[in-house]
């Protein structure tokens, strides 16, 4: 997709104009194609790439060990630039040219990408999306109220079978969530809504986790959103859980 802006003309180089650039638009992988000064207005074009494909996300799979070691800032460091990618190809090349740890890179990546899809899925069925794109603890709004997305796989360390059609079971994984995951500068006790699947290929089963989506929505507008209290705080916050058989019915059904 072309994105064209137009700015007033102000006499800077191209590398200042990059500088500014990427500091708009950090969270955009963009090419800077040309400048063109026309009646005191410059033109800047650059590109931002589309979503990456179901088909590509799903091949990190194949590439990626069982194995995750538990995320930290320097090899989220190390790895930062799989958000600028998204074409998987592109970031096995990467890694082995900077000798860059390729299954931590791909969980990154692959994460990120699933993502970017469930956080559309809210957006495609009403929820406004943060202006802030650097916000550390708001992604979008449902009524006005903020939420940050978190999507994981349902933890081994959390007590095994438990059902989560219930909500007193909803509410402890929540508790265990807040309590144990994000612990560096992600760790925040605000609004968060966490999508739950059994393996980390359910992450990438796009289809069931949007129906997942819809029916969490139809229920909060109805029913209101959880409430519990995290570090002496009352907040929102709510499990969408989404069972392998699930995911397994609608892969069968493609």
């Amino acid at each position: 997709m072309l994105i064209v802006k137009s700015l007033l003309q102000i006499q800077l180089n191209k590398k200042t104009w990059k500088i500014i650039l990427k500091d708009k638009y950090e969270k955009y992988f963009f090419a800077l194609v040309y400048a063109k000064a026309r009646k005191n207005i410059v033109f800047l074009c650059f590109e931002v790439p589309a979503m990456t494909s179901e088909e590509n996300i799903k091949r990190a799979l194949d590439y990626i060990s069982g194995h995750w070691q538990r995320q930290n800032n320097e090899l989220d460091r190390q790895t930062k630039f799989v958000y600028e990618i998204d074409n998987l190809d592109f970031i096995l090349t990467i890694c082995k040219t900077k000798n860059v740890d390729l299954n931590y890179a791909l969980h990154r990546w692959y994460n990120f990408n699933c993502a970017r899809h469930h956080e559309y899925f809210f957006l495609k069925n009403g929820a406004i999306k943060e202006e802030n794109t650097k916000h550390l603890t708001i992604d979008f709004y449902l009524n006005n109220v903020p939420f940050d997305l978190k999507t994981s796989v349902y933890p081994k360390k959390f007590e095994p079978n438990v059902d989560l059609t219930k909500r007193e079971n909803k509410n402890e994984l929540i508790r265990w969530f807040y309590e144990n995951q994000s612990t560096e500068i992600r760790q925040h006790f605000e609004n968060r809504l966490f999508i739950v699947c059994e393996n980390l290929a359910g992450k990438s089963n796009f289809e069931a986790i949007e129906e997942k989506i819809k029916a969490f929505l139809e229920y909060s507008k109805k029913n209101g959103f959880n409430k519990i209290e995290i570090n002496n705080r009352l907040i929102f916050s709510d499990v969408i859980w989404v069972k392998k058989q699930e995911n397994e019915l609608h892969r069968l059904k493609t």
